[in-house]
């Protein structure tokens, strides 16, 4: 019997598993090459977000996004 299909994730589910994914970046990048070394380039491209998008993961930046969808929407 067949598989039945995945339902495509939400926004808020997708921004979680990237969150997910940048802390275990993070973790790896940190322990190879120390706080100091780390860079968020190294964290995204470990995590194989590109650099915007990890900076879209930051729930501030997501509160941010959020305001002026609604703003833009209001229009």
């Amino acid at each position: 019997m067949a598989q039945p299909e995945a339902k495509p994730l939400t926004r808020q589910e997708t921004a979680a598993r990237n969150r997910e994914r940048l802390l275990d970046a993070a973790a790896r990048v940190i322990q190879r090459s120390g706080l100091g070394g780390a860079s968020l380039e190294d964290i995204a491209a470990d995590a194989s977000l590109t650099t915007v998008h990890a900076r879209d993961c930051t729930p501030r930046r997501a509160a941010e996004s959020h305001r002026m969808q609604k703003f833009l929407g209001s229009q």
